[in-house]
């Protein structure tokens, strides 16, 4: 995975084709963020364009994430499989 950081790099893209979630990583002002968003299908460009719907996350906020996520997963998972 090569690219120049100022353009965003798509990590991930999951979900319904017209209405994907994005993670990406994107620079901002010197700055790298890992950014978390909702597509939708735009009808006049044929394309998926962004929506305000998402996070841009710091490295810092995005490690804190990280790390609570992979040490409560046990307990997470209960939580979506509970009734």
């Amino acid at each position: 995975m090569t690219s120049n950081l100022d353009d965003p790099v798509e990590l991930l893209r999951f979900g319904d084709e017209k209405t994907p979630i994005v993670i990406s990583l994107n620079k901002f002002r010197g700055m790298r963020f890992i950014d978390i968003r909702r597509f939708y299908f735009d009808k006049i460009s044929k394309s998926t364009k962004p929506t305000p719907k998402g996070i841009a996350l710091k490295e810092d906020e995005f490690g804190v994430i990280t790390n609570f996520l992979v040490s409560n997963m046990d307990s997470l998972r209960e939580l979506f499989t509970s009734n």
